[in-house]
């Protein structure tokens, strides 16, 4: 009976001995970071991964085409050394979630790991206003740059007008991917419960949109009653 329980924990060290031979053998890459957590119009890099190229070294590819809706953003605000595998982004890269999907490659095999990259919005001091247009294709042109917008980490929100008028808006901000959405109250007696909605550009910092009263389900404006335009200060 002992000599056929020692056999089979011969038999099982056996095996396990050869499957971490056989992984040891596999292209493999790793980056020292699984997510990446960066900052809204910062610019940053990763280190090179590390790669069992198995003899022969191979290239590098990425892509952050993970589902047919998505938009590539490798080669052109985010990129991969092909001989390093280096990744670097500018300050380009929009808001919110997205996965890098980094691809190793030699003659013998292929190998792929994954990143998750978050850039998220901390704070910001924006210089704009608001008009009354709630045409289907309004004219931002005609807004006048005559409020401040301050958005705190933390998530507050302060208004104040810089044309004289005592008027000032407290309340808090939220980010939903490239989305922001602003609630205020106004100093008005009684005072107005505004909603802000709109795009935060990762070309320039600027943020615009429609505003109005009240929020549907999908998280835009239910009561428009114009559109705003600030710029990054």
């Amino acid at each position: 009976m002992k000599r056929i329980v020692y056999s089979f924990v011969f038999i099982l060290l056996q095996f396990s001995c050869g499957s971490d031979d056989d992984s040891s053998n596999e292209l493999r890459v790793t980056y020292d970071q699984s997510v990446i957590e960066n900052t809204f119009r910062q610019e940053g890099q990763t280190n090179p991964p590390t790669v069992n190229w198995m003899g022969e070294t191979g290239t590098f590819s990425a892509t952050t085409l993970t589902s047919p809706e998505d938009d590539d953003l490798v080669g052109r605000v985010i990129f991969i050394d092909k001989t390093t595998g280096v990744i670097t982004w500018d300050n380009r890269v929009p808001l919110g979630e997205k996965e890098i999907v980094v691809t190793a490659v030699n003659t013998v095999e292929t190998a792929t790991t994954r990143i998750t990259f978050r850039n998220t919005f901390k704070n910001g001091f924006f210089i704009g206003g608001f008009n009354t247009d709630t045409s289907d294709e309004p004219d931002f042109s005609t807004i006048i740059n005559d409020t401040q917008l301050v958005l705190s980490e933390g998530g507050n929100a302060e208004l104040v007008a810089t044309d004289g008028s005592d008027f000032e808006g407290v309340g808090a901000w939220t980010a939903d991917g490239s989305i922001v959405t602003v609630n205020f109250s106004t100093n008005e007696t009684p005072p107005k419960e505004i909603v802000m909605v709109g795009y935060m550009y990762a070309s320039d910092g600027g943020f615009s949109g429609r505003w109005g009263t009240g929020l549907n389900q999908d998280n835009t404006v239910e009561n428009v009653m114009g559109i705003f335009g600030f710029e990054n200060d």
